[in-house]
């Protein structure tokens, strides 16, 4: 793995069985990570343990369930003072509605959620999302020129009183070698 201007070693292993599945890396400073998997421990829900040792600090559970028009991700921070991270998603023909909420130290303390709508058609996509705890709104678009060219612009605005509003506008073109 090349990480800024050096090499680092690690070696990665993994197995997987039927729904069971394992993966581990060993960096050079001998820190250790692993995942383990389960996959359809009830329908359409996998659930996932992972951490880096030695720092027990960093374990957490997964849960991920997905359905045809839904999906949903929680994970938990296995700690006495855990973090809790959940998000959902589902979509109706062309239109996608989510949102996502952070709670830490349990779930006594509210840090962060979002909640967003997206149309979805052939020649463009339109987007709404509230975020920073209801303190900021993003609009997007994107419009599809061609096949192969799309443009779109983005607008962040405060909505807590503050005056910043920024903006992005972006072009893209796929080239002839794809």
């Amino acid at each position: 793995t090349k990480k800024e201007d050096r090499v680092e070693n690690a070696l990665k292993v993994g197995w997987k069985a039927k729904k069971y599945g394992l993966a581990a890396a060993i960096a050079s400073g001998g820190k250790v990570t692993a995942t383990g998997t389960v996959a359809d421990v009830a329908p359409g829900l996998s659930m996932s343990l992972s951490g880096t040792l030695p720092d027990v600090a960093t374990a957490r559970l997964g849960l991920d369930y997905a359905h045809r028009a839904l999906n949903a991700k929680a994970t938990i921070g296995l700690t006495s003072s855990p973090k809790v991270e959940a998000s959902a998603t589902t979509a109706v023909g062309d239109v996608t509605l989510g949102g996502g909420l952070t709670m830490e130290k349990g779930l006594s303390s509210l840090a962060a959620w979002s909640a967003g709508a997206a149309l979805t058609r052939p020649d463009y996509q339109a987007s709404a999302l509230l975020t920073d705890l209801g303190r900021a709104l993003k609009l997007g678009y994107a419009h599809n020129i061609d096949a192969r060219t799309v443009a779109g612009a983005e607008v962040t605005k405060a909505l807590d009183g503050g005056a910043e509003t920024g903006f992005a506008l972006g072009y893209g073109k796929v080239l002839d070698n794809g």
